[in-house]
């Protein structure tokens, strides 16, 4: 850009122009500049949104790498669940810990060359937990039968949302709340009732009193119209 402007200075001090073409030369130049302007602003916008995909794409790698170690050791723990009782089931009859750990480690060896340093204690310890080993003895573990290992865990996945009762005690629930709600509106009807009622006799009272003043009030009236010309006698 300085070379080009270099050029044109020096094209114009050697030679007289004229006034319509330096101004021709003074528009060329300022598009040659604005276009140049608008390029670099294109240039930083572009390399900042590159810096933000990069910083989001970061960011989503780290979360998906912890969700993908997770999920790895979850599915590391249940291999290690299904080869322990495996071994214990393949056995046939009940053996220590050091002897699942030796089982495991040369299966592993012997059908995919692996040498693994197997984690019999959390296995184990699993398996329990879930009924499907039986601890006898003290150190020895026996499978529990295919068979009745499967009812267990079938009974349990059963009963993990049990939303049938859930849903029953909130329908009792539901309904004591609505017959109490209701036993409180009757018994505000029936007390609005009876306050109706009371203000109506007490109405009926009222106004029965007042007829029988106004019956009072006339005969004394009467009497004292009787008794203006009336003589007493005196002495």
């Amino acid at each position: 850009i300085v070379a080009v402007f270099t050029f044109i200075g020096t094209l114009m001090g050697s030679i007289v122009w004229s006034t319509q073409t330096i101004s021709l030369i003074s528009m060329l130049c300022g598009k040659v500049a604005q276009s140049i302007f608008a390029l670099m602003n294109k240039q930083v916008r572009y390399t900042a949104m590159m810096a933000n995909q990069l910083k989001s794409k970061s960011s989503n790698s780290q979360i998906g790498l912890l969700m993908h170690t997770m999920e790895s050791m979850e599915d590391q723990e249940c291999k290690e669940m299904i080869l322990s009782y495996s071994i214990l089931t393949a056995h046939g009859k009940s053996m220590t810990l050091k002897e699942i750990d030796t089982a495991c480690e040369a299966l592993m060896h012997d059908h995919f060359g692996l040498n693994v340093d197997f984690d019999v204690e959390g296995a184990i310890v699993k398996l329990l937990r879930e009924r499907l080993v039986e601890q006898t003895s003290g150190v020895l573990y026996t499978a529990t039968p295919l068979k009745k290992a499967l009812q267990r865990l079938d009974k349990k996945w059963d009963n993990l949302f049990n939303y049938r009762d859930t849903a029953k005690k909130l329908d009792k629930k539901d309904k004591k709340e609505t017959e109490a709600r209701a036993g409180y509106q009757n018994a505000e009807a029936t007390l609005q009732q009876n306050l109706a009622n009371s203000d109506r006799d007490r109405a009926k009272v009222v106004s029965r009193l007042k007829e029988q003043q106004d019956e009072i009030s006339k005969r004394i009236k009467e009497l004292e119209e009787k008794m203006t010309g009336y003589k007493w006698r005196t002495g």
